[in-house]
C-alpha cells in the first residue's frame, strides 16, 4: 500500500498501520505496460522538483 503525505503525528500514532505502508510520502506513478495486464510502481521524491525516483517495484500482473 502506498500514500502520497502521512504526517508526522500520524505515523507516531498509528504505527501499527503505517508501518506496512510502502511509502508514505512522495509521488506515486503507476506505469501500465501497453498490453494492460502488467505495470510497476514508481515512488518519487517530492521534497524539490527534482523528482528523485526513490522506489520501483518489480512487474507485477494485473
Amino acid at each position: 500500500m502506498y500514500a502520497t503525505t502521512v504526517m508526522r503525528e500520524n505515523l507516531l500514532a498509528n504505527g501499527r498501520l503505517t508501518k506496512r505502508l510502502r511509502s508514505h510520502d512522495g509521488h506515486v506513478v503507476v506505469r501500465v505496460m501497453p498490453e494492460g495486464e502488467r505495470f510497476y510502481v514508481t515512488v518519487t521524491d517530492n521534497r524539490d522538483e527534482g523528482d528523485v525516483v526513490r522506489d520501483v517495484t518489480q512487474i507485477l500482473e494485473a
